[in-house]
């Protein structure tokens, strides 16, 4: 190599100036873009986005279950081009992605889900606004373009659960999901040590930790406070509004409660909160669009299986028509090939997004999608697949001898045999 060539090659790259770009210029993958919500975001609002319940053996386990899971290429197929697009529920989507629905979103940016809208829209990827958004349906809406659906917990009071599937449905969001594994609230313990209760009640500890990430604290100062936008009640305090709202929770949904919100919606709904085969089953007997099976992310019930390992027997319980979404534990191209492979129709992240949000607002969610579009581009190539469409078991195997996995999340390593 000459000098002249070396010279340009240990030449100093020019710095962005702006934050964002800044946040944006190192993030390769999922993981850089969570190396930089972390060093965004005070200690507490980040362990509420990372953490799971109780001894987050299921958070750990969602992620050692994809890596239990290993890709079989094909080779000499001549792929030139790869088409990520799916169709899925009666639409074309540029992949088999979807946002997932997330809560206390404003605390991780000042913008909140209108920041996401804006990032998902970019490349028109679906994002799920949750009942304890911090931004309302009709402000989510009116944010950006693309396609919008709605997470509905069901309520005590069913006027208002009434009230928002209407309100929905006014603002042209396209499908509505029932989250239905709430039937008491998962121990966040992390949260529980750092005050982020409700409503909040943050410690000494983590006020002086937002003293140190002083673009977040302005923006928390300077923003309106937060709160369940989305949900209309009488009390003039945020913090009561809050309090009653998460009183109001309704935790003994049954079946007859799943057709109630179908009726009110005025078509066929997703149920989101799956794991078992025989519910996958009484979902299609009962008509609904779709099920995303989810352990919400090993943030309720620890020690529940991962979605991945359960989505075989899902799929062969499922009615014909009956979608397949999946979530907990996506992180990489490879992990959407391998749930589409194994019989999910899409699958829907939650925390990849999140730390691009906090990392740079809305260039971060879309950073986010981008990443792991990019990487299923590259992984279909690899294996020799054209389109998602052609994706089927005989790509995906279990891996033969324990595997240790390295969790971002957490820092632990754990071995994990099949």
């Amino acid at each position: 190599m000459r000098l002249r060539e070396l010279k340009a090659l240990l030449a100093p790259r020019p710095v962005p100036l702006r934050p964002t770009a800044r946040a944006l210029a190192g993030a390769y993958n999922i993981a850089a873009l969570q190396s930089a919500a972390y060093r965004a975001l005070p200690r507490a609002v980040f362990d509420y986005v990372e953490g799971g319940a109780e001894d987050e053996v299921s958070l750990r386990g969602n992620r050692a279950a994809f890596a239990a899971l290993e890709l079989v290429p094909g080779i000499c197929k001549g792929v030139s081009f790869v088409d990520t697009s799916v169709e899925l529920l009666g639409e074309r989507l540029p992949t088999p992605v979807v946002l997932a629905p997330t809560g206390f979103t404003r605390m991780v940016h000042h913008e909140g889900e209108r920041a996401v809208a804006r990032g998902a829209s970019v490349s028109g990827t679906p994002y799920v606004l949750s009942t304890m958004a911090t931004c309302s349906v009709e402000a989510v809406a009116a944010a950006a373009p693309g396609p919008k659906w709605f997470q509905l917990y069901l309520l005590k009071d069913r006027a208002l659960c009434s009230d928002l599937i209407r309100r929905a449905r006014e603002c042209g969001y396209r499908q509505l999901v029932l989250t239905v594994d709430n039937a008491a609230q998962g121990a966040r313990e992390r949260d529980v040590r750092n005050g982020l209760t409700i409503p909040p009640a943050l410690t000494a500890r983590t006020f002086l930790d937002g003293v140190r990430r002083p673009r977040w604290s302005y923006h928390f100062l300077a923003s309106d406070p937060i709160e369940f936008a989305t949900i209309r009640l009488a009390e003039d305090d945020p913090a009561t509004r809050m309090r009653k709202l998460a009183q109001g929770f309704e935790g003994t949904v049954t079946w007859d409660d799943v057709e109630w919100v179908q009726e009110q919606w005025g078509a066929p709904i997703l149920l989101k909160g799956l794991l078992a085969s025989s519910d996958v089953a009484q979902a299609g007997r009962l008509g609904l669009s779709g099920v995303v099976l989810s352990n919400h992310g090993g943030r309720q019930l620890d020690h529940a299986p991962a979605p991945i390992d359960m989505l075989a027997e899902a799929r062969c319980a499922a009615a014909d028509g009956l979608a397949i979404l999946l979530d907990s534990g996506i992180r990489r191209g490879s992990d959407i090939v391998k749930a589409v492979a194994l019989g999910a129709d899409a699958v829907l992240v939650g925390r990849p997004y999140l730390y691009g949000l906090g990392a740079a607002g809305a260039a971060g969610v879309a950073r986010a999608v981008e990443i792991l579009r990019s990487e299923l581009v590259r992984v279909l190539t690899l294996l020799g697949v054209a389109a998602v469409a052609e994706l089927d078991e005989s790509y995906v195997r279990q891996r033969r001898a324990a595997l240790p996995v390295h969790l971002p999340s957490s820092g632990v390593r754990c071995s994990r045999t099949r």
